[in-house]
């Protein structure tokens, strides 16, 4: 990808800051609610088991984005394929390899430190939908050569 193509990416993430801090936002603020109610600290926390039912229904975006993965996805694995989905060092210049491997590594060992990341990133497929959804036009005669397809437009 080109200087264009991340200055784009760069100039999109920037247009929607304020939908993805409204997204985290009120992820959190049900999670923190339901663990001052009271209710158990793991239904809100990553849990140490029944990882793939729990991500299913709190990370529901990102159990979609795992995809085919999803068959294989079992408590024994699930911190290593969250990180390779979401904090791949992979393409990285040599020194950021090194620290998100260290970065990796620790939370392998401390898993519930994957929870804040987490939440970002439902927060952010939650953004990009709400984007995607508006995307294609609804008025009438909007979209890709929609003149084109209809004849009767002059």
């Amino acid at each position: 990808m080109g200087k264009q193509a991340a200055a784009a990416r760069y100039k999109s993430g920037v247009r929607q800051r304020k939908r993805f801090d409204d997204a985290v936002h009120h992820i959190l603020t049900k999670e923190v609610t339901e663990l001052h109610k009271g209710e158990i600290i793991p239904v809100v926390l990553l849990p140490e088991q029944g990882i793939a039912a729990w991500v299913a229904e709190r990370r529901p975006l990102l159990w979609q984005l795992l995809g085919e993965r999803q068959q294989n996805f079992n408590d024994g694995n699930a911190v290593s394929m969250l990180l390779d989905l979401l904090h791949s060092p992979n393409g990285l210049p040599p020194k950021a390899h090194r620290i998100y491997r260290r970065i990796n590594q620790h939370l392998h060992e401390h898993p519930l430190l994957i929870w804040p990341m987490l939440i970002r990133a439902e927060g952010w497929h939650r953004c990009r939908e709400e984007v995607r959804g508006k995307w294609g036009g609804r008025r009438s005669g909007a979209g890709r050569c929609s003149g084109l397809m209809n004849p009767d437009t002059p």
